[in-house]
Parts: C-alpha cells; sequence; structure tokens
C-alpha cells in the first residue's frame, strides 16, 4: 500500500487496501432515514460513557435500534464476554445489555464473524428512552487479544412537526 502527499499538511490520497484505522466513533445516513453509528474497538480499548469527552458520540433520544451487528477484526482470546448496552453521559445505564447480554467468546473468537446482537432495545419499536444514550462495551474475564467492528443502525426520531416552519 502506498500514500501520496499532495501537499504537505493537506489531503492525500491512499492506493491499495486500507485497515480501519480509526477508533473514533462515526455517524451516518443511509437511506429512508436510517443512520448508523459505528465504533471500532479493542479488547484493551472498550467505549465507555463520558460527560467530558466530546467524541464519545450517542444515540439521540428516542432513536429506534433497528440493528446492531459486531464484525470481528482480528480474533479475541482469553475471556469469557462482553455485554454491549447503552448509558447516560453521567454513567447511568438506560440498559446495560440493551444490545447483547452475551457476545460470547465462541461467536467472536474467528476473524470475518458477523454477530447479529439481540439485546432487548435491538428491534425495539418503544425506542432508547427519552435520554441520548452512549454505547458502553463491558468485558466479563480477561481478554487478551481482539478487534471489531460494531455497527448500529437506528431511526432517529426527530420532531418533524417543527422541521419546515
Amino acid at each position: 500500500m502506498g500514500t501520496r502527499y499532495a501537499v504537505p499538511g493537506h489531503a492525500h490520497s491512499h492506493y491499495g487496501t486500507r485497515e480501519i484505522d480509526n477508533k473514533n466513533p462515526q455517524q451516518y445516513n443511509q437511506q429512508g432515514g436510517v443512520k448508523t453509528h459505528s465504533i471500532t474497538f479493542d479488547y484493551d480499548n472498550l467505549p465507555v460513557s463520558s460527560i467530558d469527552d466530546a467524541l464519545v458520540q450517542a444515540l439521540p433520544a428516542n432513536a429506534r435500534i433497528n440493528s446492531a451487528t459486531i464484525r470481528v477484526l482480528e480474533a479475541f482470546l482469553g475471556g469469557t464476554s462482553y455485554e454491549v448496552g447503552l448509558y447516560e453521559t453521567d454513567g447511568t445505564a438506560i440498559s446495560a445489555g440493551g444490545i447483547d447480554t452475551a457476545l460470547l467468546l465462541a461467536d467472536i473468537g474467528t476473524v470475518g464473524e458477523t454477530v447479529d446482537c439481540d439485546g432487548a432495545l435491538v428491534g425495539n419499536t418503544a425506542g432508547i428512552g427519552t435520554d441520548a444514550g452512549q454505547v458502553v462495551i463491558a468485558a466479563t474475564g480477561t481478554f487478551t487479544a481482539g478487534r471489531g467492528v460494531l455497527e448500529i443502525n437506528y431511526t432517529s426520531l426527530d420532531d418533524r412537526a417543527n422541521s419546515n416552519s
């Protein structure tokens, strides 16, 4: 893989395949009003809630989680499971396992695996509640390796009655 810099300090182009190197959460739009919240995480650098860190993005209040998946980039080793949930910025749980209550090592121990999350908030038409939710991943056991991408597809329930005024 090569990198070509157009002008020092400005945008540059990559040639060939490029690994995901950004651990900051990303949000992007899809068709039909669906948005995706994507977080790349490592076994030793898990997402946590934060009231101070502007890089910790949140799902908006009342959002409906349509689906959530975890794709394994590097095999996870050592621990037992992960719990994936949503928390308010002050650390109060909206639902500690609302995205997945037990993401087992057997399901994430192979590169390329994709796991469909099945927590109580996934597919729940009531939404996540009246507070914005930051993703928190908590480990059970001591993991020694692993990297994955969590992608949450959600619909933001904005107040459309006032959006055209």
